[in-house]
């Protein structure tokens, strides 16, 4: 029995010294992580289940909410000719702003704190102040352009040289300001788009509300535009 334990250590010290193990770290190298167990070797790991808090599904119930009121807006007025998305932000401040015509941010403490007869009216006139937004751009009315040309002297063709190529095409593309024509509007709404609360109201009677919702939650309104580091933020122009 002695014999055979002075073999084995005889050959990890002859390993050691040839330098196959190092006698400092071969024992951890062995040996698994305190706390870890190694599952057998072929054998699959089961991927941790996602743990649902209170708060989260209640967060996940208020975006659907805020999804589902834009979304029957949007069905009643086609003729607003924008389709934008609408999301929820976390957090407990009131807070409602619109991205151009594609988006409209709803922060969480906003839509829990509302109805849904006061969350549809915010919806609204947010609705309705992205489409006159997008009506002052188109109508060159607005100072700001995100489509600001650049002073660059470039013509259609190549000059004497032939043809433009795809450098100089791309550069002309790029100095010459888009044509944004505004939203398709229905002419009937078209008269409303200077006043964005009476363009709200005609937005909630097609859907079938009560327009009253725009003046009872103007308070409310008027706390939810406040500027905030994430409104300045998500609606920044990109130059």
């Amino acid at each position: 029995m002695k014999k055979h334990i002075f073999l084995v250590l005889a050959a990890t010290s002859s390993l050691a010294i040839s330098g196959c193990l190092n006698p400092l770290t071969t024992s951890a190298m062995l040996q698994p992580p305190n706390g870890i167990v190694q599952p057998p070797p072929g054998q699959l790991v089961a991927p941790r289940e996602r743990v649902v808090t209170k708060e989260s599904k209640e967060a996940g119930q208020q975006a659907l909410r805020v999804a589902r009121l834009g979304r029957e807006l949007l069905e009643k007025n086609s003729g607003l000719g924008i389709k934008p998305i609408f999301q929820l932000l976390g957090g407990s401040s009131s807070e409602i702003f619109h991205r151009e015509t594609y988006q409209i941010y709803v922060s969480e403490g906003l839509a829990a704190r509302s109805t849904d007869a006061q969350l549809s009216a915010l919806l609204a006139e947010e609705l309705a102040l992205a489409v006159v937004e997008a009506k002052q751009t188109s109508t060159g009315r607005t100072t700001s352009s995100r489509w600001t040309p650049i002073d660059l002297p470039i013509e259609r063709g190549g000059g004497s040289f032939g043809p433009a190529d795809g450098v100089r095409m791309a550069e002309l593309a790029r100095s010459t300001p888009r044509r944004d024509t505004g939203p398709t509007m229905d002419p009937s709404l078209m008269r409303l788009s200077e006043n964005p609360l009476d363009l709200a109201r005609e937005i909630l009677r097609r859907s079938g509300q009560d327009p009253v919702e725009i003046e009872a939650c103007r308070a409310l309104s008027l706390e939810a535009h406040e500027d905030s580091p994430r409104r300045k933020q998500l609606t920044a122009r990109r130059s």
